[in-house]
């Protein structure tokens, strides 16, 4: 039997203190990092493949961990002597 699985994108802003998710429909760096707020330093992308089973005739739903992480980006600006 077959399941069909979907995967998800997911944006991760940084903040002091706090992540915030988004859903994305892709991996855009220079979009993404456009939308960076005042509190936001970095951002980084995963994937979550979600899933739904029958369990004793139960459908249930599945997902993974965060999967195809990317690495962190980071808003800042090179610094100077000068």
């Amino acid at each position: 039997m077959c399941v069909p699985v979907i995967t998800t994108t997911y944006v991760a802003f940084i903040c002091p203190g706090e992540v915030y998710y988004e859903e994305v429909s892709t991996r855009n760096l220079e979009r993404d990092a456009g939308r960076f707020s005042f509190s936001v330093f970095a951002l980084f992308y995963f994937d979550v493949v979600t899933a739904v089973v029958d369990v004793a005739g139960e459908s249930v739903g599945t997902a993974s961990p965060p999967r195809n992480v990317s690495k962190t980006y980071f808003d800042a600006a090179e610094l100077t002597c000068e």
